[in-house]
């Protein structure tokens, strides 16, 4: 609810003021729950007028440090959107984030939103970093619901995933054998 408020405040050229500006700031880093923080992001990014200098190290800012994975991963969206916005020093930094959140997160879901987006988000050189973003998530879609990383991967889902992104036995193999080197343990066996 907090957050359609936040919409309609910020969409409404009389009252996209500089008290909003601030309100949407505040929110940003300190609301308790992470969907309006996410949204108060959003929101500055989207205001020509408040998508300046500060906004850029808020999201850095928020990519980097904010205690919830969904706002860490909203803020490097936001980010990337503009080049200019986001160094390669600071994308690796993010990218080293999001891994951390893979190895250390305490929920399951977590674990492995957090591997569905090291590959989205984080621009690898890799062709094949979209199928990756794939692996984790039950519907191999790269959305909720989430596979534990933690957990073997089975032969099933593999064969899905080869299925569904046309793959050839040699190139999936390939595949499940850099993302388990990247992980640092094999996921078809679990950490």
């Amino acid at each position: 609810m907090l957050a359609d408020v936040l919409a309609l405040l910020s969409s409404n050229d009389d009252w996209a003021d500089e008290a909003t500006h601030q309100l949407l700031t505040q929110l940003a880093v300190s609301d308790p729950s992470s969907e309006p923080r996410s949204k108060a992001l959003e929101l500055l990014a989207g205001n020509k007028e408040w998508a300046d200098e500060a906004t850029r190290q808020l999201l850095t800012q928020c990519a980097r440090n904010d205690s919830e994975l969904d706002v860490n991963i909203r803020a490097l969206q936001l980010l990337s959107k503009d080049r200019k916005w986001v160094t390669h020093k600071e994308t690796l930094a993010l990218k080293e984030r999001t891994k951390e959140w893979i190895h250390t997160a305490q929920k399951p879901e977590i674990r492995g939103q957090a591997a569905c987006y090291y590959f989205k988000y984080i621009k690898i050189s890799d062709p094949l970093s979209s199928i990756k973003t794939l692996v984790f998530s039950q519907d191999i879609d790269g959305f909720h619901p989430y596979i534990d990383p933690f957990e073997p991967l089975t032969e099933e889902h593999i064969a899905a995933i080869g299925r569904r992104a046309n793959l050839s036995d040699e190139k999936l193999n390939k595949m499940i054998e850099q993302i388990s080197t990247t992980l640092g343990w094999n996921v078809r066996n679990g950490r």
